[in-house]
Order: structure tokens, then sequence, then C-alpha cells
């Protein structure tokens, strides 16, 4: 295992992980895209997306920094991903990790065919000719064990791999043949829970619920582990976001997760004539139900200088819909748009006269049955 050992790198994404790869924008944009895709696969697992994360990895050529994907979803898709390979022209020559996945998800004989093929050297096809266990069967001490326990998971949402990778926890060097990687692995497992915890609502919910049911060693250290996650997000929060960028949902609904568009917000107005000024609710820290679904309304009144009440709506829809973790930032669905006039006579609910005017938001999740003014 020594020769797998020197070329595998692990993969966790945006929250612990720079690649550093590229330098421009749309690169960095690109490639959190493709994280995103791998990230939550699980959530809406596509055929057409699977394509799409092989052929990025090549595009963007980083992939020597993601091999453990190519596992998963050659076990998922195992009669499509030699064709994926082959369409996204990845040279198995420079890439020969590749066969050791293909043979872990069961493609062992592929997996030599390829080796064989592409000229590799002795000792790589050797390592080919060998059928490997998979991952759920594999000794703690298989290098990159975690990282792979973290790829079958964000590709299959079984979340037996995450009762696994909780498991190194209470290992004792009995358990292991070399006992002197225990303490890597916890290390690795932690990093590897701290970020799932927080992308994947699932993934946090179990852990509570580990918690609660367990009296193993792992207790203390998913205590902990949560008891940190959950001072970052205490209860409801949220803000007002007033802005003319009418391209500002669409930007917000299209930019890779965790790298959300700022918004400039409007101080006066009107900033040009006849521009619509939107008012965005954007929060987070509310619940989510066993079905991972968030449900949030919300109050708006508009008052003017005199402190009159000028307008309001009711039960506007912030959120409503399946959602990966309770910790992102949302924007609120229902949005409400106003335009401002220089004649005081007209008297339209939608336009107002140029003066100081206030903002009130009553955001109420109906899960919880938390509210935030």
């Amino acid at each position: 295992m020594s020769i797998f050992k020197m070329f595998l790198r692990p993969w966790i994404v945006l929250l612990f992980l720079n690649m550093g790869f590229a330098d421009t924008n749309s690169d960095k944009y690109q490639l959190k895209a493709l994280q995103d895709k791998m990230e939550y696969f699980y959530m809406d697992p596509q055929e057409s997306i699977a394509k799409e994360i092989i052929s990025d990895l090549n595009n963007l050529k980083v992939i020597d920094n993601y091999y453990y994907i190519i596992t998963p979803l050659a076990e998922k898709y195992p009669d499509k991903i030699l064709q994926w390979l082959n369409e996204a022209n990845i040279d198995i020559h420079d890439n020969f990790v590749i066969t050791v996945c293909l043979n872990i998800a069961g493609l062992q004989s592929e997996a030599l065919v390829l080796a064989k093929k592409a000229n590799l050297s002795s000792k790589y096809i050797s390592l080919a000719e060998h059928p490997l266990k998979p991952i759920k069967d594999m000794p703690y001490s298989f290098e990159g064990y975690i990282y792979y326990l973290f790829n079958e998971f964000v590709i299959t949402g079984d979340i037996e791999y995450i009762k696994k990778m909780i498991s190194v926890f209470d290992l004792s060097e009995e358990d292991i043949d070399e006992p002197d990687i225990i303490e890597n692995l916890r290390k690795d497992a932690t990093t590897v829970l701290s970020h799932l915890t927080y992308m994947h609502d699932k993934v946090y919910k179990f852990c509570k619920e580990e918690v609660k049911s367990s009296q193993k060693k792992s207790k203390t250290i998913l205590t902990k582990l949560l008891s940190d996650l959950d001072k970052i997000q205490k209860g409801l929060k949220g803000r007002i976001s007033i802005t003319d960028d009418p391209n500002f949902e669409n930007t917000w609904y299209n930019t890779p997760i965790m790298t959300g568009p700022k918004c400039s917000d409007v101080v006066t107005f009107p900033s040009s004539e006849n521009k619509i000024i939107k008012v965005f609710v954007i929060f987070s820290g509310f619940d989510l139900d066993k079905d991972s679904c968030a449900n949030l309304t919300y109050d708006i009144e508009f008052y003017n200088s005199k402190k009159i009440k000028i307008a309001s709506y009711q039960d506007l829809v912030a959120i409503k819909r399946k959602l990966y973790s309770h910790f992102f930032y949302q924007l609120s669905e229902d949005v409400i748009g106003f335009g401002s006039i220089r004649d005081p006579s007209d008297e339209r609910k939608d336009l107002f006269p140029p003066g100081i005017y206030s903002i009130k938001v009553t955001l109420k999740d109906q899960i919880s049955k938390k509210v935030l003014n």
C-alpha cells in the first residue's frame, strides 16, 4: 500500500481547504461550483451531474486533489464511469491512482486493463492485479480512510459512513494493527466531522442524537464539537438589505454556497429615475424539520419620518423548501419592491415620496416557533 500512500491527498471542501490552484476569479468560481456538486450530490443524485463532476475534474486540472470521489461514483455508476473518464480525456498514465480507486469500487479487472493500456510500470500494474476491499470493509489503517468515508457519504448520503467515522474516537490500541496512527485518525475525523456537521443538517442531527444515546468515549468529543458549532449560531439571526441591483437575486442563487454575493445597500433613493428598489430579508439560525425542510414567514412594515405606518405586508414566504444546512444564510423568497416619486400628489401604495423611512421585519420560524424582530 506504500505506492498508493505516496499519492493520496485528502479532500475537505470550502471550510478547510483552499486549493490555490487558480489565478482568476473565474477559475475559483468554477472550482467552488464543482465542490458544491460533489458536496451535495446525495441530495439530488443525477447521472448528468456525476458526468459533469468527472469532466470538471479534468477541465479544471484538479483531479489529483480529488481522487477519492472516483470510488463512490464508480460504485454508483459502474457501467458508465470508464466511458466518462475516457470522454473527459483523463490520462491514466498521469493519474494512475484512479486505477486504485476503481479497484476499491469493485472494478478490479477494469482497473487492470486501464493500467496495462496506459503502460504503467510493473509496480503499479501489480497493485491493480490484487482486488481491494470496499471502503466499508477496509481497516482503519488504510491510507486516506477518513477521507474515503467523507466522499462515500457525500455521494450516497448513507449515515453508516458517519458512524464509522465516529467509531475512530472509541479505538483502543488493541483494535488497530498500527496503534501509532490513532491520534492522526482522530484528528482527521474531528476535522471532517466539524465540516460535515456545519455543511449537512443530516449529519448535525445524527450527531445530536448520538450524543444523547451514546455512553462511549466519542460522546465527549462529539459534545465539544457540537458545542463549538452551536456557538457560531445562537438562534435566529437576520438583517434587512435594500438594493436597486436588478441582478442581485439571480447572482445570489447562482453563486456557489458560502460565497454569496455582497450587495451595496441603497442609502438614499431614487438612485435613478424609475428604478425599482427591493427589500431583502437575509437570515440564518432557523430549524429544519425531519425532512430537512425550512419553513419561515415574515411580516414587513414601512414607517415614514413621523412614525406613521404607510404600508405593511403579512405572512410573506421567507423560505419554504429543503436545505442542506440551517447554518447558511438564506434570502427571502417573497421580496417587496418599491419605487420612488418626486410628485407628492401621487399616492400609489408602492411609490413613496422623498423622505426618511423605517422598515420593520418580524421573522417567524414556523418549525421552532421562534420570532425575530
